[in-house]
């Protein structure tokens, strides 16, 4: 089997405009909306707003290479990356890692992309490896790498990468198409910069995660403004789709079903960032709406509501969870509740011991 790079017209992809171009308009529309609800945010709400989502784009990348590390400690690390007072709660060298990439990515996308940045996004990566003998450079042993899975003694091998010898002349022709590349639509560079990247798959490991912040990297220079996406909580809502899209493009040059493909997963990222945004934005209505109507119980309970973000607390807030937070009495927390039903902060469903609250915010509007 020939793999794509072996085809002497790789790298000139080709794709059917026609098929992409609502997805990009349909991409810069809800890009506006996105800038112009964070513009509404105070300061306090749109640092909430980045932490959470870094933090998920943090967590979710590691988890779709099956490294599982502890959200709350992604999130103590990023939150002391922007200055936020936090806990001083122990990250493992792998969390503080790729927090620190989400850090760059976020911060420094107004800056040109060089191969030192691809470098140093690595070590982050492998911060705390031994078992690698190239970090923070690109592959350039002979070996192929492959792609494989299945039993050790008959492996599937999925795909195999240039050899380690023309690793640097790929990324050279990369960067080189990647910073004179001006007048493609924002959508189909991260697509065509995440699939090439990972074609060439330039370092020893991490370049699954390595690619996905280089897309995201792509969008915030083009749009001008970082962006926040979470683009791999989209990827690892059906990540075999990821992979196998990642195998049918290995197949032709011609990429049109993996620009629609990756598309969405852009503007899928987007419609939640943007569903976050609003429920902020609900927060401060509904707290200003209040204003000095609220005990510090009450209050409490409210912004731990708000902190358990959209999905909220699995199957509702009970008086039990009242009391927890609020440490309060029984009788006390069937009164609070019962107020911020009244004023319309919460709203019950179920009754007695299957009484739920739930805050009272239309998340659609």
């Amino acid at each position: 089997m020939a793999w794509i790079w072996e085809n002497n017209k790789w790298p000139n992809y080709h794709y059917e405009s026609d098929k992409v171009a609502s997805l990009e308009k349909e991409f810069l529309i809800a890009s506006g909306e996105w800038i112009g609800i964070i513009s509404q945010l105070s300061e306090n709400d749109e640092n909430l707003v980045r932490v959470k989502l870094l933090t998920d784009e943090a967590h979710k990348t590691s988890e779709i290479e099956a490294e599982y590390l502890d959200k709350d400690s992604l999130q103590s690390s990023i939150q002391r990356q922007f200055g936020i007072h936090t806990d001083l709660r122990k990250t493992t060298a792998s969390e503080q890692g790729i927090a620190e990439l989400m850090i760059d990515v976020y911060k420094n996308s107004s800056t040109p992309l060089h191969h030192e940045r691809l470098f140093q996004w690595h070590k982050l990566v492998m911060n705390g490896r031994n078992d690698l003998i190239e970090i923070g450079k690109y592959r350039s042993r002979e070996a192929a790498m492959q792609i494989i899975s299945g039993a050790i003694h008959q492996p599937t091998v999925h795909y195999q990468a240039p050899s380690g010898l023309d690793v640097a002349k790929h990324m050279e022709g990369f960067m080189n198409w990647y910073r004179s590349e001006k007048h493609l639509p924002i959508t189909i560079k991260a697509a065509l910069s995440h699939l090439r990247f990972e074609q060439i798959h330039p370092f020893e490991d991490g370049n699954g995660r390595i690619g996905r912040a280089l897309a995201e990297y792509s969008i915030s220079q083009d749009i001008g403004k970082p962006m926040l996406l979470s683009l791999s909580s989209a990827i690892a809502a059906n990540k075999k789709q990821y992979y196998d899209e990642l195998q049918h493009s290995n197949r032709s040059l011609n990429v049109t079903r993996w620009i629609e493909y990756f598309t969405d997963l852009i503007i899928n990222a987007q419609q939640r960032s943007k569903k976050l945004l609003r429920f902020v934005l609900k927060k401060s209505d509904l707290l200003y709406r209040l204003e000095n109507q609220l005990n510090d119980r009450q209050k409490k309970v409210i912004l731990r509501l708000f902190e358990a973000g959209i999905d909220g607390f699995k199957g509702g807030l009970s008086s039990r969870n009242y009391q927890a937070i609020a440490k309060t009495s029984s009788a006390t927390a069937t009164r609070d509740l019962a107020d911020l039903v009244t004023k319309k902060a919460l709203y019950k469903t179920g009754e007695k011991k299957h009484s739920r609250y739930w805050l009272n915010i239309d998340e659609t509007s």
